[in-house]
């Protein structure tokens, strides 16, 4: 099974919306579209791996399921020439943690709550 961390944009917000937001694909006319139920989600691109609103949907869908820690900082202080890196965590309250770092919060956010999913 392939890491969060190697994949590309796309396999991750694939992997995100089957695995932790419970919602089946469609493809419909060429456009791959996500389902829960009656809604359909066709108004919004799904890219929680790019867009932070995104990926705290994910982490909340992953809290609600009873992780009762995700945390989201940044790794080190911004110093000029630098880029920040973020480090997002996840912790299932039973001594088990997992955590991600990267220079996109929404990255590291995704990479982090499909580890917890996932327990790897």
């Amino acid at each position: 099974m392939t890491q969060p961390n190697e994949m590309t944009n796309a396999e991750l917000n694939e992997v995100l919306a089957v695995e932790v937001m419970g919602l089946a694909k469609l493809h419909h006319e060429g456009v791959l579209r996500y389902v829960e139920g009656r809604e359909k989600y066709t108004s919004i691109v799904w890219n929680p791996a790019e867009d932070l609103n995104q990926a705290i949907e994910c982490a909340e869908k992953l809290w609600a399921g009873g992780y009762p820690c995700v945390e989201l900082m940044t790794e080190r202080r911004f110093i000029e020439g630098n880029n920040i890196e973020w480090r997002a965590y996840v912790d299932n309250g039973c001594c088990r943690w997992w955590e991600s770092i990267n220079q996109s919060p929404a990255r590291a956010l995704s990479e982090a709550v499909l580890m917890a999913k996932r327990g790897d």
